[in-house]
């Protein structure tokens, strides 16, 4: 019998569960229909107009510390169940940036996050970054499941 997200959701604890969803939003929605979560965009780490470092590493580390960051501070905030709604997964696959800090605040027996992948085409970059950021959807998939504790739990929506 094939899992699906509904079922990893529904489980009573969750143990290093992160998730890859492939697919829409409304579709992470749905599969998460019942348990209380909480959004976060990967672009929101950015501020608009902001002078981000030129070079890939100097990306992967700013993103690496304001993730951290910003999950440590939704982990305090939120001390019940709770699924986290990461949008805009690509970008980490982009940067090599690994699964660390998600794995470290929502990687717990309440905690769990879903890495949401969206179509290429529904995948927009604010401009600064958007001249020298493209997504390959097959490595961003190869890269994100390589990240986790599980690669059996990636999903994608039916269509």
């Amino acid at each position: 019998m094939k899992v699906s997200l509904s079922d990893v959701v529904k489980k009573p604890y969750w143990s290093k569960d992160i998730c890859v969803w492939i697919g829409t939003e409304t579709g992470v929605l749905k599969a998460t229909e019942g348990e209380r979560n909480v959004s976060l965009d990967l672009l929101d780490l950015f501020t608009p107009g902001e002078d981000v470092p030129a070079d890939d590493m100097g990306r992967t580390q700013l993103i690496e510390l304001r993730l951290d960051s910003k999950l440590q501070e939704l982990r305090r905030d939120l001390p019940e169940r709770r699924v986290l709604i990461l949008k805009n997964a690509a970008l980490l696959a982009r940067y090599r940036v690994g699964l660390g800090p998600i794995y470290d605040w929502f990687g717990g027996d309440k905690k769990m996050a879903v890495l949401v992948l969206t179509s290429q085409a529904d995948f927009r970059l604010p401009l600064h970054l958007n001249r020298d950021v493209k997504c390959d959807c097959e490595a961003t998939v190869d890269y994100l499941t390589s990240c986790l504790a599980n690669q059996k739990l990636v999903f994608r929506e039916r269509q």
